[in-house]
């Protein structure tokens, strides 16, 4: 039997990332800001993401919504708010500064499944306009969640379905705590003796 459209489709995707070599990473922080935007209402709901690309890693460090119209199956930013907002992070210098920060596009799905809709790919496309790629992401009161990368250049290349690792860090108490018991807690020392005839016995220090 012959390939399926699935099975030719995961191939030219895998032939494609490594193609690209880029990893998406979302941050604990981030992650749990964007479910709760979520999972707030039943509506659907538009927003930003700060991207931070190093290398081949872009890493969403944080998200943002503006004033927007909704419904259940639907939604649509404001332009004056989406020019507000880029202006409020031009002023504090978290975007504008370094051309490996910029900024994500968001959508919710609700209790609907994740997948890339008409006006989905239309947003997308509006977004890599003038830019050399952009990232896009939908997600569902389920915490499902579906990726995409659109690349301009000589050889336009866009991925939809772009593999997510969620990233938490350690808190600062965590670590604390870890250091104290690295300095504190010991166990206890092995002494190894030898009994005759080719044989060791192990005991615990005093």
């Amino acid at each position: 039997m012959g390939e399926s459209t699935t099975d030719v489709t995961k191939i030219e995707t895998e032939s494609q990332l490594q193609a690209c070599g880029l990893q998406l990473q979302i941050t604990g922080y981030a992650w749990d800001k964007l479910m709760a935007y979520c999972r707030a209402t039943n509506l659907e709901v538009s927003g930003f993401m700060l991207m931070v690309k190093d290398g081949p890693i872009m890493t969403i460090k944080d998200a943002y919504i503006v004033d927007q119209e909704c419904t259940g199956t639907s939604t649509e930013m404001a332009s004056t708010a989406i020019a507000r907002l880029q202006m409020e992070l031009f002023k504090k210098k978290i975007i504008g500064q370094d051309d490996n920060v910029k900024l994500a596009h968001f959508h919710t799905h609700c209790t609907f499944g994740v997948f890339w809709s008409g006006t989905d790919m239309e947003l997308r496309r509006t977004m890599v306009a003038g830019t050399d790629y952009s990232v896009a992401l939908v997600i569902n009161h389920k915490g499902e969640a579906l990726a995409a990368i659109d690349i301009n250049g000589d050889f336009p290349l866009s991925i939809s379905n772009l593999p997510i690792e969620i990233v938490r860090e350690e808190s600062e108490l965590v670590k604390a705590c870890k250091a104290e018991v690295e300095a504190k807690v010991h166990a206890p020392a092995v002494t190894q003796c030898y009994t005759g005839a080719g044989h060791w016995d192990y005991e615990l220090g005093t």
